[in-house]
């Protein structure tokens, strides 16, 4: 099974102390698909990429990447596996150029990567913004370099935190539209997301955490009616009062 998917977790458990951010947790993503993970705030989904990128290992369980396992390995072995991430926070470098912050992403790649930036700049809609500072973009068009930095080093799984947080409707509509196209060419995602209709219109599979463990998984109707899932959020409003 491990060789028939882009990304196999497989039972995994990762404490913090006496904290426990993921139990027992599996799961299993068809190559060229893409897949949500949804959950209350710490209920694991960041830690869960984290594991996957090797930034934290396992306390036990196993995690497959195209079928190598790749449990504990560091986060530049993951990276040359063609994994690629997006995190919550921004992660460009505002004082170079939009350009510059490509050209450091693609670091490591081997040869010229340069008909790769112009490639990535197109594609993102940032090509007019080349030779301007990072930091002196909107913060929607700084999550879309965050996005073209990845793309850059041409991963195959690409793991998205939170890429549609705090950025306009037509923007969200572009970075939809940007996953779909990069699906249909083989690309497979994991996207973890708060916003449920962005979701459930992007995604094929829906994985829902609550507290470290998996209670729920199935296609976006069947998510959206599971009443343990409803009760989970309805909890986390609660404790937001």
């Amino acid at each position: 099974m491990a060789a028939e998917a882009a990304l196999l977790v497989d039972n995994i458990t990762k404490r913090f102390g006496g904290v426990v951010a993921l139990e027992g947790v599996s799961l299993l993503v068809e190559t060229a698909s893409i897949t949500g993970i949804v959950g209350p705030n710490g209920s694991g989904k960041t830690t869960l990429f984290n594991l996957i990128c090797g930034i934290v290992r396992p306390d036990s369980g196993r995690i497959f990447l195209n079928g190598v396992d790749s449990t504990g390995k560091p986060p530049h072995e993951i990276a040359r596996l063609k994994v690629g991430r997006t995190f919550q926070s921004l992660r460009v470098f505002k004082h170079l150029t939009v350009a510059q912050n490509l050209a450091v992403a693609g670091t490591g790649m081997g040869g010229d990567v340069s008909g790769k930036i112009g490639e990535v700049l197109r594609f993102v809609g940032l090509e007019e913004k080349q030779n301007d500072e990072a930091g002196s973009m909107s913060y929607g068009q700084q999550k879309l370099l965050a996005f073209g930095m990845m793309l850059v080093r041409d991963a195959s799984l690409i793991l998205l935190d939170e890429i549609a947080a705090g950025v306009y409707p037509d923007l969200v509509a572009k970075i939809s539209g940007m996953i779909r196209e990069l699906q249909s060419k083989g690309k497979t995602f994991v996207v973890i997301e708060h916003d449920i209709p962005f979701i459930t219109n992007l995604c094929s599979k829906i994985v829902v955490l609550d507290a470290g463990k998996k209670i729920a998984e199935g296609t976006p109707a069947e998510i959206t009616a599971d009443q343990r899932v409803i009760q989970a959020y309805l909890g986390e409003k609660k404790r937001a009062r």
